[in-house]
């Protein structure tokens, strides 16, 4: 994967700079295909281990291919600039979307390992109390005997 982000820097870096002097179409679709393409390289690989690191990866490939068509929208493809209006508050939604579903993702995941780490404190001083009152007990028993 590192390989891959290496690579689709690189040909974002070249379509900003040898592509700025042609149409903005070119440049919207080569960055539109440059979207999907990660976007499929990581439903084929889905790199994670973990469930929830690999659903929320896919989720935001998913948000940032939705997100690479709406430049298509603010150009001259729509005339009326009410309409530009409207989508661009669609667009900040979906951005503002995705940012909650992030962020509600890690705390819940922050807070599920505070709790565990909780739990296994009040574990750890259950069994050091066990163990405090067995061994009291074994003494107290030693000195009867």
């Amino acid at each position: 994967m590192s390989v891959w982000f290496l690579v689709r820097r690189f040909l974002t870096v070249v379509n900003l700079i040898y592509l700025r002097n042609k149409t903005a179409w070119i440049q919207l679709t080569f960055n539109m295909y440059l979207s999907l393409s990660d976007a499929c390289l990581v439903f084929h690989w889905s790199p994670y281990e973990s469930k929830i690191a690999g659903f929320m990866e896919k989720l935001n490939h998913f948000f940032v291919l939705t997100c690479a068509y709406f430049p298509y929208l603010f150009t001259d493809l729509i005339p009326s600039p009410e309409d530009r209006y409207l989508i661009g508050w669609f667009y900040n939604g979906t951005i503002g979307l995705m940012v909650a579903i992030n962020i509600f993702v890690m705390f819940k995941t922050a807070f599920e390992s505070l709790k565990d780490k909780i739990k296994k404190m009040i574990h750890n001083c259950k069994e050091k109390s066990l163990a405090e009152a067995r061994n009291s007990a074994s003494k107290k028993q030693q000195k009867q005997n």
